[in-house]
């Protein structure tokens, strides 16, 4: 009964936690000294950005991240 009780916590804190992350990004008023468009979703996807997803996309690809076929950024350059 622990164990999952123990599971439920850890969900509800990583959707907190993924919540205030994605604020602090989104509220970011740097976004060039604090490159947040460096932030993807854990599928590759790209996720919000305030600038548009064109505009994010960009930045990755001036800075050397290669995409897929589908617009997610390769497993290569993800961090476990």
């Amino acid at each position: 009964m622990y164990s999952a009780w123990f599971s439920i916590l850890e969900i509800a804190v990583f959707l907190v936690l993924r919540h205030a992350v994605g604020t602090a990004l989104a509220r970011n008023p740097f976004p060039l000294i604090i490159p947040c468009h460096r932030v993807v979703r854990s599928d590759g996807m790209l996720g919000d950005f305030g600038g548009g997803l064109k505009m994010k996309k960009a930045f990755l690809e001036m800075e050397g991240v290669a995409f897929d076929r589908s617009g997610r950024v390769q497993k290569a350059y993800l961090r476990p």
